[in-house]
């Protein structure tokens, strides 16, 4: 059987086109990943900061208050009232502060990231599936 030269030229042509859009789509997914890491790496030590920074309010009222002084004083740590008044001590700091807003600001751009990641992978698994289906079609042209 002889090949035909215009058709095996197409085939090869279509071939490194497809060679080309993987190598994009490769590129893509590999940008696609390295951000949504990072983002979450940021998110998690923004959450990280934020933790802290509660904690160290909530230790700091809980010195003033045994020196009978700050906004827990005389208040039983048990009873209903105390966990008010944390729950009011930190939403103070966090109207005061931009750290909670950063971290909805990182949570939004960490699900874009993900979504991100999502679409770049489909996309490298259709074009993978197209390369593959054409080098199957140049080997039986080439047979």
């Amino acid at each position: 059987m002889l090949i035909d030269t215009r058709l095996a030229q197409i085939s090869i042509t279509e071939g490194e086109d497809i060679i080309t859009a993987l190598h994009t789509a490769t590129a893509e997914l590999c940008d696609a990943i390295e951000s949504d890491v990072t983002i979450r790496r940021m998110l998690k030590e923004a959450e990280a900061d934020l933790s802290a920074a509660e904690s160290e309010i909530v230790a700091e009222a809980n010195i003033e208050a045994q020196n009978k002084e700050g906004p827990l004083a005389g208040i039983a740590t048990t009873s209903k009232a105390y966990a008010y008044a944390l729950e009011n001590l930190l939403s103070n700091y966090h109207t005061t502060n931009s750290n909670k807003v950063a971290i909805r600001r990182l949570q939004t751009d960490a699900d874009n990231a993900s979504i991100a990641r999502e679409q770049a992978q489909v996309k490298f698994s259709a074009v993978k599936h197209a390369a593959d289906l054409k080098a199957a079609i140049i080997r039986a042209i080439a047979l």
